[in-house]
C-alpha cells in the first residue's frame, strides 16, 4: 500500500471513529517515534494521550460557553486604581490557593453592589441561562404535568361503585 493511500485510510477512519487529534497528530508522532526508535507501545501511548487531552480541552472549553460566564478576568488585567482596600501581594497570596492546603477560611467583604450590572448583562444576552430540558420519563416521554391523569384515579361526585372508579 502506498503511502498516500496508507494516510487516507487512517484519515477515514480516524473520521469514522471521531479522533481529531489523532488525525491531527499522527504525522508527526510517526516522525518522531521513527527519529527516537520508539516502540509500538510507546507510540500508541503519545497518540491516545494526545487524543485524551485535546478531548479533555474541548470539553472544558465547551462547558464554559455553556455556563454563560461573564468575560474572562485575568489579574494583569485589573485595574489596581479603581480597587481600593486590595493590594497586590494580598491577592497574589490568594491566588496561591494555599489557604485551601492548610484548611484556612478566608473572608472577602467589601460594599454591597447596587445591581447596575444586570440590566447590562440581559441587554448582552446573558441574563438568564437556558430552560434546562423537562425531566424524561424512565421510556424516554416527557413526564405528564401536573393536571395531566388526574381523572384516572378519581371518582366523579356522588359516585361510589367500583366500576365507575375504570370509567372515571
Amino acid at each position: 500500500m502506498s503511502e498516500a493511500a496508507r494516510a487516507a485510510v487512517i484519515e477515514a477512519h480516524c473520521r469514522e471513529l471521531k479522533m481529531p487529534s489523532v488525525r491531527r497528530d499522527y504525522p508527526e508522532l510517526v516522525r518522531q517515534a521513527t527519529h527516537d526508535g520508539w516502540d509500538y507501545e510507546e507510540f500508541l501511548v503519545q497518540l491516545l494521550e494526545g487524543e485524551v487531552l485535546s478531548r479533555r480541552d474541548s470539553a472544558v472549553a465547551r462547558l464554559l460557553r455553556q455556563a454563560r460566564f461573564p468575560d474572562l478576568k485575568t489579574f494583569e488585567q485589573l485595574d489596581w486604581e479603581a480597587l481600593q482596600g486590595v493590594e497586590r501581594p494580598q491577592l497574589a497570596q490568594l491566588a496561591t490557593c494555599e489557604y485551601i492546603e492548610h484548611a484556612e477560611d478566608v473572608v472577602i467583604a467589601g460594599p454591597i453592589g447596587t445591581g447596575k450590572d444586570a440590566p447590562r448583562d440581559r441587554a448582552r444576552g446573558r441574563g438568564r441561562p437556558p430552560p434546562l430540558p423537562r425531566r424524561l420519563h424512565p421510556r424516554g416521554r416527557p413526564r405528564a404535568r401536573a393536571g395531566r391523569g388526574a381523572r384516572r384515579n378519581s371518582r366523579s361526585p356522588g359516585c361510589t361503585s367500583a366500576t365507575c372508579a375504570s370509567r372515571c
